[in-house]
Formats: C-alpha cells, structure tokens, sequence
C-alpha cells in the first residue's frame, strides 16, 4: 500500500488527546502563519479564538502534564535496551523534563484571554454576524492598522501559544510512534477486533485507500471499524472485501 494513494485518520480515545489533535492544525497555522493580508490576519485572529476555547478547560493542564510524564516513564523503560538510540532517547527525557516543569510553572496554558481584542471576539464569534463592523468596531480598527502594527500583535500571540504547540508536537509524535502499522482485512467492508482493556490506549490510527473512510467505534473491549464508500449518498459502507493497515497507540 502506498502512501501517496492512501490517508491515515486517527481516532482519539479520550479527552486529552481529543483536545490535542483539535488543537494540532489550528497550532500549526498560527505558529507558521507568513502573510501580510489582512484578511488572513482576522481568521488568524478567530483561530486564536478556537485555541483558547479549546484550552479553556480547568483539568487540561494536568492531564497535560501527567501525559508528560506517562511518556518520560515509558521512554525510561528503554535507557537499558541496546537497539535504542541512547543519545536521541537522552535528549527526549531531557526536553520532556524542560516541558512539564514549564507547564507547571505557568499559571495557564494561555494568557491570550486578557488580550482586549481576542476577548471581543470570544465574546461575539459565537453569535451570528457577530464580528460585523458595526457589532465589533475594534476588529475592524485593527484590520485598518498598518500591515506591520499588525504582524507585531500576531508575533506576540504567536509566542503565547509556542509552549502548547511544542508539548503536543513533542508528546503526539511519541504518540504516534508507539508502534508500527500492522497489515488488516475488512470483511464486506467491516472489521473488528477484541482488545485489551489493560492497555492505555490513547489514539487508533488507520491507513486506507483514497476511495473510502472509515467509520469508528471504539470501546473498552472493542473496535469496530465500518469503511464507508463517499460515492453514494447517503454514505454505505462498501460491499468488497478491503486491505487497510491499523495501528493503537498508547
């Protein structure tokens, strides 16, 4: 199966990691934003907006923190095992160290929420035509600064959230690499399998081909999987007999 004619989807299986991966591509486009439109500057505004409604959760830090450390416990177990790579599993346990203490020594995940404009936006983004410039007259102030008064504030909110976005690059790339892909069928389209409620298992990831999706369910004992077809509408699950690859992580 090759990559370039398959997707992976992946599945969260709590919480925490369902917080993650929502937050992951909205990070990715405010950490790496290079434009000088005002336009995208607003909707880099809203994704700030998505960010904090995300993080604005009391327990999120400390499951944060003790998903850290779960992973500084896990990587601990290999120092002793030859096929490892020492030094890079060195530098892992020391920049997962710098993370939690850093983390535990911030007050909260963010502090863009006493941001003046970010606050007008939360407190409208919600309604609809809520950010009009009649209804938000400081949205469409700013828009109206020059380019590079803007970029400054965006580079200041930007380095606000540069802590979370490294801890979940950091612990979702540990993640995802717990283990390989192992190679599946699905029978008429569906597959299933038991698993073991022992296992922490934090993501269930799946490699298909372009033509179908998945479906997931997953319990404490057991994942099902229905691969749907995008061709019919509504959606149906397909009638052949699919390879697939499948992987949890934990």
């Amino acid at each position: 199966m090759h990559a370039v004619d398959t997707l992976i989807y992946e599945y969260p299986t709590n919480d925490c990691i369902r917080a993650c991966l929502k937050l992951e591509p909205l990070l990715q486009q405010v950490q790496h934003f290079n434009t000088d439109c005002s336009k995208q500057h607003r909707q880099i505004l809203l994704m700030h907006t998505d960010i904090l409604n995300i993080l604005d959760r009391p327990d999120l830090k400390a499951k944060l923190i003790q998903l850290i450390q779960q992973k500084h416990l896990d990587l601990t177990q290999l120092t002793s095992h030859q096929a490892v790579h020492q030094t890079r599993l060195m530098e892992y346990l020391k920049q997962l160290e710098q993370l939690s203490e850093q983390l535990s020594q911030k007050d909260s995940l963010c502090c863009l929420q006493d941001h003046p404009l970010i606050r007008a936006i939360r407190a409208h983004h919600s309604h609809p035509g809520g950010l009009s410039n009649f209804a938000l007259p400081q949205l469409h102030q700013w828009l109206h600064q020059p380019t590079q008064d803007r970029q400054i504030d965006l580079e200041q909110m930007r380095q606000e959230t540069a802590l979370i976005h490294t801890v979940l690059n950091t612990v979702l790339t540990l993640i995802r690499n717990t283990r390989p892909f192992s190679q599946a069928e699905a029978q008429q389209g569906f597959f299933q399998t038991i698993l073991d409620p022992s296992i922490p298992i934090h993501l269930i990831r799946i490699q298909t081909t372009l033509n179908t999706y998945p479906a997931i369910s997953v319990g404490k004992h057991r994942l099902s999987i229905h691969f749907l077809s995008p061709e019919t509408t509504p959606a149906r699950p397909i009638e052949s007999n699919l390879s697939f690859q499948w992987t949890y992580t934990y």
